[in-house]
């Protein structure tokens, strides 16, 4: 049976998720082509941790997505990203609708045509049944269309650098994109202000954007736009980091730092017999 749910109550399920960890595995157990309006009925069977469904639109729109349990029990993460962009801005769900673990729902404007995937995570290992259905409803959205919305070639940022940007959404910028400094070990540390704008800072492996590694949309100490996240990094591995912003307009500073790896008593003050410091 198709489950549709009111606008406004599937909006207000829509809320944010801070310092989320990327499960093992780079790709989904399992893929397949999701015709929207019609609900699917899949199980997570043999260890499957990871299922993904994808589609086409042609048009701005709105987009509702859901994921209910049938059978047995989990807990459920729901994920609606763009191909190439990411995970959108209020298009993921781990919130546990009416207290169920394995009921999640995202509702979001879409402005771009393009592919788009829902991704369906368990965290459980119990063999879990259940439905997902997506419903789109074209409508006019008058916003050009991002011109630097994907992570394809993104300016690079320099740990112990500060650099500033700026998200115009009327105007169609509403993603910025940067490449994080290359290093293989160790922590990056990233953080924002804005003056006021409510920023959401997201990082991604290179290649596999479905996902993030790291996100915050936390205002540290109440202020809008003050976000921080930290990255440990695994070798041969890239990183990126997408900006974007609740707001119409936002002008921000990005300020990334490395801390390298230390070995066990490195850094600290050794102190003599005498209880003086050498």
């Amino acid at each position: 049976m198709l489950r549709l749910f009111p606008l406004a109550a599937a909006l207000c399920l829509v809320a944010d998720v801070t310092w989320a960890q990327a499960p093992a595995e780079a790709q989904p157990d399992r893929s397949k082509p999701l015709t929207l309006g019609q609900p699917f009925a899949a199980q997570f069977v043999g260890g499957q941790r990871h299922h993904r469904y994808t589609f086409e639109i042609e048009e701005p729109g709105l987009l509702m997505a859901s994921v209910d349990a049938t059978r047995g029990s989990g807990d459920f993460d729901l994920q609606v990203h763009r191909v190439g962009a990411g995970v959108l801005p209020q298009g993921q769900s781990n919130f546990d609708v009416g207290g169920m673990p394995t009921s999640e729902r995202v509702a979001l404007h879409v402005r771009e045509p393009g592919g788009y995937a829902i991704d369906i995570r368990d965290a459980d290992e119990e063999r879990v049944g259940y439905e997902v259905v997506a419903v789109f409803v074209p409508m006019p959205i008058a916003i050009p269309q991002d011109p630097d919305g994907d992570a394809g070639s993104p300016p690079a940022l320099e740990a112990g650098a500060a650099i500033r940007g700026r998200l115009d959404a009327t105007g169609g910028d509403r993603f910025d994109w940067y490449a994080l400094p290359a290093a293989d070990a160790g922590h990056l540390t990233v953080t924002s202000r804005s003056g006021g704008a409510d920023l959401i800072l997201a990082a991604y492996r290179v290649g596999d954007l479905s996902y993030d590694i790291a996100y915050s949309d936390q205002d540290l100490r109440g202020e809008l736009g003050h976000e921080a996240l930290m990255i440990s990094l695994d070798e041969d591995t890239r990183y990126v980091l997408r900006v974007s912003s609740y707001d119409d307009e936002a002008h921000y500073t990005i300020q990334v730092e490395h801390a390298p790896v230390r070995e066990p008593g490195e850094g600290l003050l050794r102190v003599t017999e005498t209880g003086e410091a050498p």
